[in-house]
């Protein structure tokens, strides 16, 4: 992730949207499925959000449960609208062995700040959208 921050030029900062996914119920699935099959329902949950942004979008796994995408060139309402596109994307998946997954996010802009604060923001949305039930999208 940090590659992709400075490949980032300055002029793209200005219009930059990160978006932080988590998995609903991310916890139970290795104690539920086991080790390789909660690795693999992650590893197409990462596909499937792959497949629904653009080329120039990046994402990466920001920690166990948590996964940011980096969305230059986009606005808030752009980056909210493309964080509903994944959810209901990842709502509508037909996961092995009859799983049901969803995803709760949270979305910010930058603004006159610096990465660790956007971050920090978007960190924040996302526990506000899983605070208030599942498969939601909370922007900062």
């Amino acid at each position: 992730m940090r590659k992709c921050f400075e490949q980032l030029a300055s002029t793209d900062l200005h219009n930059l949207s990160v978006i932080f996914f988590n998995v609903d119920d991310c916890s139970d699935l290795y104690p539920k499925y086991g080790q390789n099959m909660a690795n693999k329902l992650l590893q197409q949950f990462v596909k499937k959000i792959n497949s629904s942004c653009r080329s120039s979008d990046t994402i990466d796994r920001w920690n166990s449960e948590e996964f940011l995408l980096v969305c230059p060139d986009t606005s808030l309402a752009q980056a909210v609208a493309v964080a509903d596109k994944i959810r209901a994307s990842i709502l509508a998946t037909a996961w092995p062995n009859d799983i049901q997954l969803s995803c709760s996010s949270g979305v910010a802009q930058m603004h006159d700040e610096d990465l660790n604060d956007l971050i920090a923001r978007a960190n924040k949305a996302l526990y506000k959208a899983k605070n208030t039930g599942s498969n939601r999208t909370a922007a900062a």
